[in-house]
């Protein structure tokens, strides 16, 4: 080949080149737009990274071993958290926390406003595995299994697609179709949003575990009740408000806290008020189903729970003074079982199950020995009927309980000078059960009320 010749070679394969030098492929690092300040003392990165990107850069947190520096995962907690990220359009976390050793990032400052650099932030990705996780573990798994979920969804629907192409079905067809669209739109709303993300610059083992601990002392998290109150996204929880209005509850809920004890001047928490009004709606223990919850009303909901505040205080004349005001939440407690929320929420299953499941099956203990169990469906019955027996009972609910008192000898769930239940689902579902059989077929004892 002439020197002609090879020249016009070189020139045309530069040519061809030309403008290859951006291809992010091929790099051995990612830059990002960061910004960079000062926290403890420490240097802090600040970036923002989409969902895809995140599940691509950090890697995966092993649920089966416990991170340094951190709690073991709970993997029914990432699970959730990844079925709320695909199910919620609305989805909001907070910032993911994570530390990596000095000289790991190359950062650019182009700008400085106060104690804030913006900037370039190059990381090698042979660095990666550098990135450990601080705070948001939970989090980053639960990423990592929704991209993986939302993968194999896709994989699966694109598969009987084709199958349901090849066999020409097509109205299944049409819904497979609207299917692969579906899971398509969710890959690009998950690749347009963004997750912030913090970046500690720390070394020594003992500063980051200290670290651990801090964001763990001085985190508050937030209690059941108020969450139940402030989260709109369940039926139950949206009644709240109004439920708090009847008259019995007005002024009488906790709000703050999950449990009413001691010198508390409450009659019950709102978390203790959710688990009443879903008892009402579904029987003890009170679980909603998700399609239930899709089929239940507000206006329902509180309808029925009102309907039952009022049962308790024409059936209890306990619960009538507490209305009244004429006894205090407090004096309740120290000397009614009544103020106990888990025969509230017994009561709250008898209601549901003496007025709303007629078709219930309901296992009664035999006569004598010699006969066997009876099935017995109980009917409908009224509310008037309701009251009445809780009227029956209302000489019996003197707290603290003692060892000649019916709870401890017609019932397993009390112990003697107890003020309330046990609170286990299992003695939950068995009281609510023995407590409504009494309203079928009154016991002798309670016949002579």
């Amino acid at each position: 080949m002439s020197e002609n010749e090879h020249s016009l070679t070189t020139e045309m394969d530069d040519d061809a080149l030309a403008g290859i030098e951006g291809l992010t492929g091929y790099s051995d690092a990612d830059q990002y737009l960061a910004t960079r300040f000062k926290q403890g003392g420490r240097d802090v990165y600040c970036i923002d990274l989409s969902v895809p990107q995140l599940v691509a850069t950090l890697p995966k947190p092993d649920h089966t071993q416990t991170l340094d520096a951190n709690r073991k995962i709970n993997l029914k907690h990432a699970q959730d958290f990844a079925t709320y990220v695909r199910d919620k359009m609305d989805w909001i976390i907070p910032p993911l926390l994570l530390r990596a050793p000095t000289d790991t990032f190359k950062f650019e400052s182009k700008k400085s406003i106060g104690g804030t650099e913006w900037g370039i932030l190059t990381l090698p990705r042979l660095a990666r595995h550098d990135l450990k996780i601080v705070d948001g573990q939970h989090r980053i798994l639960g990423f990592h299994l929704a991209f993986e979920y939302l993968n194999e969804d896709r994989d699966t629907a694109r598969g009987k697609l084709r199958t349901l192409e090849r066999r020409g079905e097509k109205p299944e067809l049409r819904q497979q179709e609207k299917r692969v669209i579906q899971i398509s739109e969710e890959h690009q709303r998950l690749a347009a949003e963004r997750v912030a993300v913090q970046i500690v610059i720390v070394d020594a083992a003992d500063e980051y575990k200290q670290m651990f601990v801090d964001i763990a002392e001085n985190a508050k998290g937030i209690s059941k009740s108020l969450q139940k109150r402030f989260d709109s996204r369940h039926v139950v929880n949206r009644c709240l408000d109004a439920v708090m209005e009847h008259r019995l509850l007005e002024g009488r809920i906790d709000t703050e806290r999950d449990r009413v004890l001691g010198r508390s001047e409450y009659l019950m928490s709102g978390r203790n008020l959710a688990d009443i009004v879903s008892t009402v709606q579904v029987g003890a223990p009170g679980r909603i189903a998700k399609k239930r919850e899709e089929e239940l009303t507000e206006s329902k909901l509180i309808d029925d729970t009102m309907l039952f505040l009022d049962t308790l205080i024409e059936g209890f004349t306990d619960f009538m003074a507490v209305a009244d005001n004429v006894l205090t939440p407090l004096e309740l407690r120290s000397r009614s079982l009544l103020a106990s929320t888990t025969m509230q929420r017994i009561l709250a299953g008898v209601y549901h199950d003496l007025l709303f499941a007629s078709q219930t099956k309901n296992v009664l203990p035999p006569r004598d020995p010699d006969e066997p169990d009876r099935i017995r469906v109980p009917r409908l019955r009224s509310r008037g009927e309701v009251v009445r027996f809780f009227q029956s009972l209302a000489p019996h609910m003197s707290a603290p309980v003692r060892d000649d008192s019916p709870w401890i000898q017609h019932t397993e769930q009390f112990e003697p000078d107890s003020s309330g239940p046990r609170a286990r689902t299992q003695d939950l579902k068995a009281l609510t059960l023995t407590v409504r059989n009494w309203a079928i077929e009154t016991p002798e004892w309670l016949k002579s009320t």
